[in-house]
């Protein structure tokens, strides 16, 4: 383990500002006598440069009150640290506001870039690498079923190996989230919290902390249905800094519009195999009835010998299966196997087993072959390939 200090917190400032911020830090050193002045350590980031600058400034207008008269040069000299000290800080906080709208902006993109995504399994899946692109360098979300806290994804930049193993370390040691750990505040009052120091902290997960080696994270709720349905851990550990309450606020912002995409997935999910199971209805009472000879023009009438129209099968048949069903059904076409599709589309075997059986009874089959050579014939995928990739499944 890396045991070199972390001396930033929050954002590092840039050269100029550095530079700028050091020159008026030295001059106060000068006319004010300090005995140990600031040195580049000190204004490492925003918040300290700003400490440091609020710290000369007091101290030089209070010399300034208390100078004579009468000493000319000497008021010249505190007023000219004075104008010098406001530059350095009008550049620092110029510099602080600029990073936060460009950090704000890379919040709106990540959560663009996960609009197009179908299914909440992929969005588990890919959102802690989104949220990664704001400025983190690892994030690891988790869900909570029951009470029960379960990391699901992570991502670590240059290092995904690793990602892996924190999530399998909070797998393994799984944790009840009650009074006993510092993540039940974010679900008990749906709000984000920082963690500076993870020194000897008796409520955290230690074994999370000791696979990841952070020494400072930030951690926001996603909230879906009006309750929080998981959470994500992120850091700069690679960065080697400390987070701040702005980290804190925009990995909240970023869960906000999570929570939003996770629920309009599940409606949307919700609505398509609704809408299939209304289309395999239909489908029954038109082939029950014989509706196609109630008066239909002839041209939307069926050729003989189709039941309900051979051509309106394949859209019934896509239509009857929602996307995850299409999903699965695909890898069932390339010949995998219930756990590889497990593994591709992120879900548990017992979840792919029950699209399986679902897709056999919307499809009317005995058996995976017999679903996969039907939806491929339906589908227009059928003929000698469609035969082949059902014959691997026997």
């Amino acid at each position: 383990m890396d045991a070199r200090p972390w001396r930033v917190t929050g954002h590092p400032l840039s050269r100029v500002s550095r530079e700028q911020t050091l020159c008026a830090v030295r001059r106060a050193g000068e006319v004010l006598d300090w005995e140990d002045p600031p040195g580049p350590p000190d204004i490492a980031d925003h918040a300290a440069a700003r400490a440091v600058l609020t710290r000369a400034w007091r101290e030089t207008a209070d010399a300034l009150t208390s100078c004579a008269p009468a000493d000319a040069r000497r008021l010249a000299e505190l007023v000219g640290l004075l104008r010098q000290v406001k530059a350095a800080e009008d550049e620092v906080r110029d510099e602080q506001l600029a990073h936060q709208a460009r950090t704000a902006q890379l919040v709106r993109e990540a959560l663009a870039a996960l609009h197009g995504v179908g299914s909440v399994d992929e969005l588990v899946a890919i959102a802690p690498a989104a949220a990664a692109a704001i400025g983190f360098d690892r994030v690891v979300l988790s869900r909570i079923e029951g009470s029960t806290w379960v990391p699901a994804t992570a991502h670590v930049v240059r290092d995904e190996k690793w990602g892996e193993e924190i999530v399998r370390s909070g797998r393994d040691d799984p944790r009840v989230l009650d009074s006993s750990l510092l993540e039940t505040q974010i679900v008990r009052r749906r709000r984000p919290l920082v963690v500076g120091d993870v020194t000897g902290r008796p409520n955290l997960h230690d074994a999370m902390i000791t696979a990841s080696r952070t020494r400072s994270y930030a951690a926001a709720p996603i909230v879906g249905w009006d309750e929080v349905i998981g959470f994500l851990h992120a850091d700069c550990y690679h960065q080697a800094r400390h987070l701040d309450a702005r980290d804190r606020d925009l990995l909240w912002m970023f869960c906000d519009g999570l929570g939003y995409l996770v629920s309009r997935t599940v409606a949307l999910d919700a609505v398509d195999a609704a809408r299939g199971e209304l289309d395999r209805l239909t489908s029954g009472v038109r082939s029950a009835t014989g509706v196609w000879g109630w008066g239909a023009p002839e041209s939307d009438r069926p050729e003989p010998g189709t039941l309900g129209g051979q051509r309106t099968a394949s859209r019934g048949l896509e239509g009857s299966l929602t996307r995850r069903e299409v999903d699965v059904l695909r890898l069932m076409a390339n010949g995998c196997t219930n756990g590889q599709i497990a593994r591709r589309l992120v879900i548990s075997e017992g979840t792919v087993k029950s699209h399986v059986k679902h897709i056999l009874r919307k499809l009317d089959s005995a058996n995976r072959a017999e679903a996969v050579s039907r939806w491929l014939h339906e589908t227009h995928l059928g003929g000698d390939k469609g035969l082949r990739l059902a014959a691997n499944l026997v």
